[in-house]
């Protein structure tokens, strides 16, 4: 009891007065403000996305599910076809799905009969007892009922499993509801413990036990050291992946990770967050030797990623065009790899493959200008114009203003009317920069008959007659 207040006011004290005051995230609000900040829904959704993805683990491995901690990584075979970053969900917002979903149907219940259980012995002993309380327990059983009930509604929406001061009171809440269902039972407990002190003298199971719980509890604490170095760098890195500039040093992340754990807070490879500072500072061969053999989540493209990215830098486009490839099929709306990948087809004259690819981007994704202007040039490229007009001409419903669409449209139209007929053109010119406008006009309309979307050939018609008007 005192060790757990002693930890929820340390907690409150260090966040409410040494965090800095600008920084106005969830680590620094109170636990009531952390409780009253409960959303039903997301503007995006995001929580209903995550709450039906979770349902889809479970129906997929409904006895055992898919592990402890495991909801992270399992969950981006669903997510990755939708997000089109690499900014991920690390927690599900509801324990209850949760915790199915990794424990599956039996240690889900058994997390549901933590609050069952505590609930219906508050209720019990109120009807049976509350008019005659002779140990004085209907306030704790309340406290206890009434505190699970406030964290459920929490686990519900939120990710209190995943915020130690939530998760102190929860202990705290439960401990007192198991303990006073003991005092209900104190005959029968002192019966048990008088059976269990015989017992324990007789074959002194008491000092084997206490013994490897020692020995456990030194393992426990040198694996949540190991976790607190890491999480020291995953730090660092979280940090300046955010700010978008790795300006550490690679020997320095390296050897700031312990051997485990192997996976981020928010589900990424170690090793893939090793191999970034080492692709940053051209080191491809040791981040591609760093991942080669490493495949700790078969749902995540990071790894595809960064490996297409250290051979694209070695110029082993073959590799990179693979492994790009690859990573589209996991994450098929992450545009800097379609990126990567059309690039590489580009190199190699592919122009078909690289605007299938664009295409099947842009059925999802049209708020990006650069994907259609990728998109259109690919098709110029393969000479399918009429295809290059559409996409040019939606582009610009969607970004009217847009001048570099505007540019292409006009890089377009040169190609589709100026190129073919050239040989007509330069002689409108000829005539037009002589000032023998009388003669351009009917080389003009010929032109015209040619290219009739051509605006600039209009242009220069209506100068020519009023050019060649004022002349008589």
């Amino acid at each position: 009891m005192v060790g757990i207040l002693i930890a929820v006011f340390t907690f409150t004290f260090v966040q409410q007065f040494l965090y800095p005051e600008a920084h106005q995230d969830r680590h620094t609000k109170t636990i009531l403000q952390q409780f009253a900040s409960i959303k039903q829904f997301d503007a995006s959704s995001l929580r209903l996305d995550a709450w039906q993805w979770s349902w889809e683990l479970i129906k997929e491995k409904p006895i055992f599910g898919v592990g402890i901690g495991n909801w992270k990584i399992n969950i981006l075979k669903h997510e990755n076809q939708q997000n089109s970053g690499f900014i991920y969900m690390c927690k599900a917002h509801n324990d209850f799905l949760e915790t199915v979903a990794e424990t599956g149907a039996f240690g889900g219940l058994l997390f549901l009969g933590l609050f069952a259980a505590i609930l219906w012995n508050f209720l019990r002993y109120y009807y049976l007892w509350k008019k005659n309380d002779p140990d004085n327990l209907l306030k704790y059983l309340f406290l206890a009922a009434a505190g699970v009930s406030f964290y459920s509604v929490d686990a519900s929406f939120n990710f209190p499993a995943d915020r130690p001061e939530v998760l102190l009171l929860f202990a705290l809440f439960i401990a007192i509801g198991i303990s006073s269902a003991f005092r209900q039972k104190r005959e029968i407990r002192n019966y048990a413990y008088e059976t269990e002190k015989v017992l324990f003298a007789n074959i002194g199971i008491n000092k084997i036990a206490s013994f490897l719980a020692i020995v456990l509890l030194f393992l426990s604490a040198w694996i949540l050291y190991l976790n607190f170095q890491s999480s020291k760098t995953q730090r660092i890195v979280y940090q300046e992946i955010k700010a978008g500039f790795l300006k550490e040093k690679s020997e320095k992340i390296i050897s700031g990770f312990p051997f485990i754990p192997n996976i981020s807070i928010w589900g990424e490879s170690i090793s893939t967050l090793k191999a970034r500072y080492l692709i940053n500072e051209g080191k491809n061969q040791e981040a591609i030797e760093l991942l080669r053999t490493e495949d700790l989540n078969p749902y995540d493209a990071r790894r595809e990623f960064f490996m297409a990215m250290a051979f694209n830098n070695l110029k082993d486009y073959d590799n990179a065009l693979f492994y790009s490839e690859t990573a589209v099929k996991l994450k098929p709306n992450y545009f800097e790899n379609l990126y990567l990948v059309v690039s590489i087809l580009e190199k190699k004259g592919d122009y078909e493959r690289a605007s299938a690819y664009c295409d099947a981007y842009l059925k999802t994704n049209k708020n990006n200008i650069q994907a259609w202007l990728i998109t259109s040039n690919l098709h110029i490229q393969n000479k399918n114009f009429d295809k290059a007009t559409r996409i040019i001409n939606e582009a610009l419903k969607n970004f009217p203003q847009d001048k570099n669409l505007f540019q292409q449209q006009q890089n377009l139209n040169h190609k589709l009317n100026i190129e073919p007929n050239s040989a007509i053109f330069k002689q409108v010119n000829d005539y037009f920069q002589k000032q023998r406008y009388s003669q351009a006009i009917p080389v003009l309309d010929k032109f015209l008959e040619k290219a009739p979307d051509n605006a600039y050939a209009y242009e220069i018609h209506s100068f020519s007659l009023e050019l060649n008007l004022q002349l008589y």
